[in-house]
């Protein structure tokens, strides 16, 4: 590899890292990237360091160097790299709590995935960093079982990587994602994917009318303040006359009466499904 006089990658050395075609791993190969990441990280931090130096812009620990280190190790499996990293975070989180004696030192590793996986996102080409940060993976368990399909955003979610989200490229695809710039697909395997909504096939105005456009979470929270306020008016409406109920002749319902039990029961299905049976 090409570099400056003091040894150090040039622009183009880390471009072109950045921009290698990444293939879709197998459970097992994430698995693999992911010890090879932990043991990195275990020659990289050895011994406990201040908390404060690993996220420092300057920071003498998290180096261009070691950046790179991590971006050659993810081999073909770039994409999966900042995933990778959030998964060696979480497990080290876990040691760090059911090992009080190494608490400090496991924390410090954590941290340290954390901030890697921010520094290879912002290093990324800027159209490889939705694909980076959206496409799902799964890996190989402890105990021999597939894990569910996470991408490096919803797993940083999960996982409260604050550092991580609160980079410009995580808020940028999580706005992508609450506008409908990135909508969900589902795939031969009914698993969901990310994709971009132009990519899609959707096109013109009717295009805004594809039920995946509709399943945004921007419109979603649109309609759902338009429907309760429909119960509201419903509501005022059905309540509007009570004494009209003591009359002994009124059996019926009127209108507003029938269309406020139909959005009750609607309502209550909707809950009912968001329920996980076994």
């Amino acid at each position: 590899m090409s570099g400056d006089m003091n040894g150090l990658p040039t622009t183009e050395d880390q471009t072109s890292l950045i921009s290698v075609e990444s293939i879709h791993p197998t459970p097992d190969s994430i698995s693999k990237l992911i010890r090879r990441l932990k043991a990195l990280t275990y020659t990289l931090l050895p011994v406990e360091v201040p908390i404060d130096s690993l996220n420092d812009p300057t920071s003498r620990v998290i180096t261009p160097q070691v950046i790179s280190s991590y971006i050659a190790a993810a081999g073909d499996y770039l994409e999966a790299l900042p995933y990778c990293l959030l998964r060696a975070r979480k497990e080290f989180m876990w040691d760090s709590n059911h090992n009080p004696a190494d608490y400090d030192e496991n924390l410090g590793r954590a941290i340290a995935c954390e901030v890697l996986a921010r520094r290879v996102i912002h290093r990324a080409a800027p159209e490889k960093i939705h694909t980076m940060m959206s496409t799902r993976f799964v890996h190989r368990e402890v105990d021999g079982d597939e894990s569910d399909r996470l991408s490096a955003i919803e797993l940083a979610i999960d996982s409260h990587c604050t550092i991580f989200l609160s980079s410009s490229e995580a808020q940028d695809v999580v706005n992508d994602l609450w506008c409908g710039r990135l909508i969900q697909k589902h795939d031969d395997k009914h698993g969901i994917e990310f994709v971009p909504y132009k990519k899609n096939g959707h096109d013109g105005f009717w295009g805004h009318m594809s039920p995946n456009r509709l399943a945004v979470p921007r419109y979603q929270n649109y309609f759902r303040i338009l429907m309760w306020l429909i119960l509201l008016l419903t509501y005022s409406q059905a309540v509007r006359e009570p004494l009209d109920k003591l009359d002994p002749n009124y059996t019926d319902f009127d209108k507003w009466e029938t269309m406020m039990y139909l959005l009750a029961f609607t309502f209550a299905i909707e809950d009912v499904q968001k329920v996980d049976l076994p």
